[in-house]
């Protein structure tokens, strides 16, 4: 996809107008020293294109910045966007726009988010039909493909460009991980948009058939206890004669169970057993009230006997009081003395006055007793409640009761659910959309190869500069979305070390995914990648002298821009295409000197920066 950022410009507090120019076809070169804002372009492009995280910093960038602006050229076209500062780290959601490229004085919202957003995916070919074919964590299988995740074909970013292991920006964030598997082989035409739909269908078919086959199963389970449940029933109705032993057609089970549960929901107990149950009760009645009375006998024996050691705990005071009284002198004494023989004298008036009970506990037992025995006898004459009578006859009430409650669920059973005609159906329509899947494992196999010699090419343009590992074959892993190398005699990769490599890995293989694009002509892709200093393995750590840089890194430095530089040539010439870079760096003017396709953007240094003081 044609595609080149025209102009950055940002609107400051002080009213003044900061902006940076990019041409097209070029490797566009911003350099400087170490914090004077470089590495905030990168930033600035994923905000203006409506990042919801705002990775801006607030210090010396967004506290001086009112509105940031992008003027770029797509598909012919020429837009500007610029989205208003962030505000407590939370991106703003009023933006400006112009389907001219226009750069206001001062911008002003007029366009939603929203509105703005489809604009742009339809100049990324993003339609209704381009859907997320698989669901994840993050991300819903069906809803629309954002533009923003092809943009994960177009950064390498500080953190990312001599990683060793991770080669694609945001692998942090779980969507975005998700979402390079899922739009990977899209981006790159290994599969076509009616490929990913004819998919898209199969997988919702066979989720249907699995969801139908559990329901069938679960019916069938379901309907085999109904089956024996039934059966049981009709056994049991038989063993209680409450239904003859004539044949019954399974169909007629639910017909002949209500016409029983009708017929006998009244159903006679016998004489017997009522007579029985009458005589059970009033057995239980009298044991209860001897019970009682042999209670209370007890209970008041030991009143009694209570009161009665009261009364000889006092009997003391007295003797004591006859026998000792002149030797008490103490009037304290004498007077406790007093209380107590006063209690005494009561405790036994209220003894002898205590009546006893206007009943003959004994005689009442004895009573009892006798009508006890009258009823067990009587009793001896009838089967006992672990004989065939009294269960069978408590048994048939039982079962009549529960057999009422099961004919209310039996009825719901009668339907048969047959869902095989359905489930063939929809088998036929599977096998049938199978057959028109374009074969993926071929074009992944031929796109690998393709890719892997691309690359290759470029590696062997890195040449000596990646020291032991010169000659080795490109080895690109689908899974993860990372280059290897191998010796030319091996089909193995080798651990490779060094940062200085792993930069190269980097440019390598995103110069040979930007060329198969092209060839591919793929129109979700923007042919355009912004580096964030290449040349980091070669500085130390916020060093920004090139003269500590030793020779044979600064070597490795100018082949890496002579590579960029000569593949603008190549997808010149080769292609008849155009690409920009845009690469912020530390290093000097004369790195590139005498390249064809590089352009000063600025230099960050002695006092001049993103921002610059009054």
């Amino acid at each position: 996809m044609r595609f080149y950022i025209e102009t950055i410009t940002l609107w400051l507090k002080d009213n003044r107008i900061r902006t940076l120019s990019f041409k097209p076809n070029k490797v566009n070169v911003i350099t400087g020293a170490s914090g004077t804002g470089k590495s905030e372009i990168m930033s600035i492009i994923d905000y203006c294109f409506f990042s919801s995280s705002a990775a801006i910093s607030e210090e010396k960038i967004n506290e001086n910045v009112e509105w940031y602006g992008l003027s770029f050229s797509i598909n012919g076209k020429h837009f500007t966007i610029a989205r208003e500062k962030i505000i407590n780290r939370k991106g703003s959601s009023n933006y400006y726009f112009s389907s001219m490229g226009k750069i206001p004085e001062k911008p002003s919202s007029n366009m939603s988010e929203n509105e703005l957003k489809e604009i742009i995916q339809a100049e990324f070919s993003i339609s209704s039909n381009l859907v997320i074919p698989y669901s994840g964590n993050s991300l819903k299988a069906g809803n629309k493909i954002s533009f923003r995740y092809f943009l994960l074909f177009n950064t390498q970013s500080g953190n990312v460009i001599s990683n060793n292991e991770v080669y694609f920006d945001k692998q942090n964030i779980t969507r975005y991980r998700e979402a390079l598997e899922r739009i990977f082989d899209i981006a790159l035409k290994i599969e076509d948009i009616e490929n990913i739909l004819i998919k898209e269908k199969i997988n919702t078919i066979e989720k249907e058939i699995a969801k139908t086959n559990k329901k069938q199963s679960i019916y069938d389970k379901e309907e085999h206890i109904f089956k024996t449940n039934i059966n049981n029933d009709i056994k049991k109705a038989r063993e209680y004669n409450l239904i003859d032993d004539q044949y019954i057609a399974p169909e007629q089970y639910i017909t002949i169970l209500k016409e029983l549960v009708n017929e006998k929901a009244s159903l006679n107990v016998s004489d017997s057993f009522l007579e029985m149950d009458e005589l059970n009760k009033q057995r239980d009645d009298l044991i209860r009230q001897i019970r009682n009375y042999r209670r209370l006998e007890n209970q008041y024996t030991n009143f009694l006997q209570i009161e009665k050691n009261n009364f000889d705990s006092l009997k003391p005071i007295k003797y004591i009081k006859n026998n000792f009284e002149e030797l008490l002198l103490l009037p304290e004494i004498s007077s406790l003395l007093d209380e107590l023989e006063s209690e005494f004298k009561l405790l036994k008036q209220v003894i002898k006055n205590r009546k006893p009970f206007n009943l003959n506990i004994n005689d009442e037992v004895s009573t009892l007793k006798q009508k006890l025995l009258q009823v067990e006898e009587k009793l001896q004459q009838y089967p006992q409640s672990n004989n065939i009578l009294a269960n069978n006859e408590m048994e048939k009430i039982l079962f009549i009761g529960e057999l009422k409650y099961k004919l209310s669920l039996y009825e719901d059973k009668t339907e048969k659910v047959d869902y095989t005609e359905y489930i063939k159906k929809k088998e036929k329509e599977l096998a049938n959309l199978k057959g028109l899947i374009k074969d993926e494992i071929m074009n992944r196999e031929a796109f690998k190869s393709m890719l892997e010699t691309i690359v290759q090419n470029y590696l062997d343009e890195v040449g000596s500069a990646l020291g032991n590992y010169e000659g080795y074959k490109a080895l690109f892993n689908f899974k993860d979305k990372s280059l290897s190398l191998r010796p030319a005699d091996s089909i193995y990769a080798s651990h490779v070390g060094s940062s200085s490599n792993h930069l190269f890995m980097h440019l390598c293989l995103f110069l040979g995914l930007h060329e198969v694009s092209i060839i591919q002509k793929s129109p979700y892709i923007p042919q355009i990648l912004i580096l964030d200093q290449p040349s980091r393995p070669y500085y130390g750590e916020e060093e920004d002298d090139w003269s500590k840089v030793e020779v044979s890194d600064k070597g490795k430095i100018t082949t890496a821009m002579r590579i960029l530089d000569g593949f603008i040539s190549h997808v010149n010439k080769e292609y008849g295409q155009e690409f920009q870079f845009i690469v912020l760096e530390h290093i000097p003017v004369n790195v590139w000197e005498g390249m064809e396709n590089f352009h000063l953007v600025e230099e960050f240094r002695y006092g001049n920066a993103l921002i610059n003081e009054n």
